[in-house]
């Protein structure tokens, strides 16, 4: 992911690829995001799936993305999110997630922020997620969350090297066991 701040907002791009030559699914992503008045800032995130499953052939769909956060307070903030907002889907059994959510984040302290939301995905239960991050300093952050449905525990360490964030994560997996991610961020 990048991105790179104008004077309307940020604008970042992405790619995210999880698979392997067998099934493939690649995740692009342009979003926006901005300030909409004193204490209200806003994003839209244009996506654009695609899936390839050898001897079946691809797909490409594209979905929308759009959610809001209000600062409460100094310390707290508070947001809601539709994600697919526009329904996209590849198949009736390749539906791509339409969930809508809403959270509270709070930062006791400047190097600890816990994070707890809500979040309704259609087509099952909604889940309730709780989440830590600690920096100690400016350049390592810890995370750990867990969420209740499916029932799933996740960690993750960032470092920063200006302009260049590394990402390592992992998560848990009822039918995978653990699940593993890298990333690279790069902020002008």
């Amino acid at each position: 992911m990048a991105g790179y701040p104008f004077s309307f907002g940020t604008v970042a791009a992405g790619v995210q690829t999880t698979g392997f030559s067998l099934y493939r699914e690649t995740l692009g992503m342009l979003t926006w995001s901005g300030q909409v008045t004193d204490g209200i800032a806003c994003g839209l995130s244009s996506r654009l799936y695609h899936l390839s499953i050898a001897q079946y052939g691809t797909a490409f769909v594209a979905g929308i993305d759009i959610g809001a956060v209000a600062q409460v307070s100094e310390f707290v903030s508070v947001g809601i999110s539709i994600m697919n907002l526009n329904g996209a889907d590849i198949g009736s059994d390749d539906d791509i997630p339409r969930s809508i959510g809403a959270g509270i984040s709070i930062r006791p302290v400047s190097e600890l922020t816990v994070c707890a939301d809500i979040v309704k995905d259609l087509r099952y239960e909604e889940s309730i997620r709780i989440a830590l991050e600690f920096s100690p300093f400016e350049m390592f952050m810890l995370s750990a969350g867990i969420q209740s449905e499916p029932a799933r525990v996740f960690g993750g360490i960032s470092v920063t090297a200006t302009p260049i964030t590394f990402h390592y994560g992992v998560g848990t997996h009822a039918d995978l066991g653990l699940s593993h991610s890298i990333g690279i961020s790069y902020n002008l």
